[in-house]
């Protein structure tokens, strides 16, 4: 059994699209993030950027799924450069460094495949607990496109909270407590601290 089973629960079908709706809430604010009941954290004013940052992780389940179902390989670089083109579009729109963002979004990149690879290779050695066929890439894409701008709109509302020597503390705990709310395991926890190298300027 993989180091880090058991794994997160794939998102599927319907759950796609509650990440759209829920996605639709989130992305125009900068409001405090859900907390679960028993956890008395205070908001540390980038909650909401890390719950973004976790839901595109989790997203990553299902762009396995289906690479897997279609026999597509992990690495797609000319997609991987469409995102990194709209997160510098974006970044100029509001006012961010295009370099900046463009490295906080190939972290996220990173942190996506990082998932995927380890499903890739749990479902190679284990071929019997390998998913039925799921949504299509062209589906996920959409949930990824909307989660791009809730991560645009979260880096410039926390500007400020990302630019300091207390920004790694701060990051890391933040990070630290979204794990715990997802109920993340090693492999997505693994994901999570390379999706947030790059958030502090």
């Amino acid at each position: 059994m993989p180091a880090h089973a058991p794994r997160r629960r794939l998102l599927a079908g319907p759950l796609l699209v509650c990440a759209l709706a829920v996605l639709a809430a989130l992305a125009p604010t900068a409001g405090p993030a859900v907390r679960t009941v028993g956890d008395s954290t205070a908001d540390s004013g980038v909650d909401p950027l890390l719950d973004l940052i976790v839901t595109r992780i989790e997203t990553g389940d299902v762009v396995a799924r289906a690479k897997w179902a279609s026999r597509g390989p992990v690495e797609d670089p000319a997609r991987e450069q469409v995102v990194l083109d709209a997160a510098r579009a974006g970044a100029t729109g509001r006012g961010l460094d295009p370099d900046v963002v463009a490295a906080v979004f190939a972290d996220q990149i990173a942190a996506s495949k990082v998932v995927q690879y380890g499903l890739f290779s749990d479902w190679t050695a284990e071929p019997a607990a390998a998913p039925a066929p799921g949504t299509d890439l062209a589906t996920v894409r959409l949930v990824l496109d909307r989660i791009t701008t809730g991560l645009l709109d979260q880096l410039a509302a926390t500007a400020d909270r990302r630019d300091g020597a207390a920004c790694g503390r701060t990051v890391q705990d933040a990070a630290r407590h979204a794990a715990v709310r997802a109920g993340f395991d090693e492999l997505h926890r693994a994901a999570l601290a390379r999706a947030v190298r790059s958030l502090c300027t």
